[in-house]
């Protein structure tokens, strides 16, 4: 993990406790710090950071982020919707992001675990902003995360029951048997795993976009390895054949599937590592 990586090589001391910083350098690692977004909620994100841009347009103050230094930059525990709303109320203002300053409020910990234990309590305490789905999910993050992670680590981190806890380690290791991926199963979340875990058939209505996008790369999962087991790990080099199998055979597919929102092209694939692995594969021939 890059934040303990950066602890072990020597932090720095906590710099004079400020109470503002510049929006540019707030860093965040959500997966470890955000508790109220795992339950696949974005449009209650959504609807969340609009209310608070709302309040930055009529000249309110909003509560100060709390962040913690980690000795080499300043990392978010708990205020992603109060970030996201003052990014977009800067983009709007044409302010840049060195030049706007965001009250906060500092956290001391000596340890990654110190500082996740102040940001999951912080947000135990706000109720109506982190409810129940959020505070299970979060809960069967860890579990997915670490199974062996203990049942008391579990429940002071989220406040769910042990009763909950020990139900999480007995679906994760039933979806692991059933070879569930660690990223389909975090992306799930908790109710569609659970479902998944008891064989019924979940309710894709009334799914969010990230619950949907778990049943996609469970699917997804469940096609590669029938590829795999089926071609072995050649399939991989056979795009000529798949083009011209769905152009050719099966081209309303072909439309459906270039037109889905979820294709895309990952950012960091540039077209460099297209012609490194076409050089690779000519050199291999």
């Amino acid at each position: 993990m890059r934040l303990k990586t950066e602890l072990r090589e020597g932090a720095s001391p906590t710099p004079k406790r400020p109470r503002t910083l510049s929006l540019g350098v707030l860093t965040q690692e959500p997966h470890v710090f955000q508790m109220r977004t795992l339950a696949g909620s974005l449009q209650r994100f959504d609807e969340t950071v609009a209310k608070l841009l709302s309040l930055l347009r009529q000249g309110r103050q909003l509560d100060p982020v709390r962040v913690w230094w980690t000795g080499k930059r300043w990392v978010l525990l708990d205020g992603h919707h109060r970030l996201e709303a003052y990014r977009q109320f800067a983009e709007a203002k044409q302010i840049p992001e060195a030049a706007f300053k965001v009250s906060v409020a500092v956290v001391v910990a000596d340890t990654v675990d110190d500082a996740e234990r102040a940001a999951h309590e912080d947000n135990a305490k706000i109720r109506n902003a982190s409810e129940d789905i959020d505070r299970r999910d979060l809960a069967w993050k860890l579990t997915v995360e670490d199974p062996t992670r203990s049942y008391g680590f579990i429940q002071d981190r989220t406040g769910v029951s042990k009763g909950t806890a020990q139900n999480m380690r007995k679906v994760y290791f039933k979806l692991k048997d059933r070879r569930w991926s660690v990223a389909g199963m975090m992306q799930a979340g908790w109710a569609y795993a659970r479902k998944g875990a008891a064989d019924e058939k979940p309710d894709m209505s009334a799914m969010t976009e990230d619950e949907l996008l778990g049943v996609m790369l469970r699917e997804a999962d469940f096609i590669e390895e029938r590829l795999r087991k089926t071609f072995g790990q050649k399939w991989t080099k056979k795009w000529d054949a798949f083009a011209l199998l769905l152009s050719q055979r099966h081209p309303i597919f072909l439309r459906r599937m270039l037109d889905s929102h979820y294709f895309e092209i990952p950012e960091e694939m540039e077209q460099d590592d297209f012609d490194d692995d076409i050089e690779d594969e000519a050199v291999s021939a």
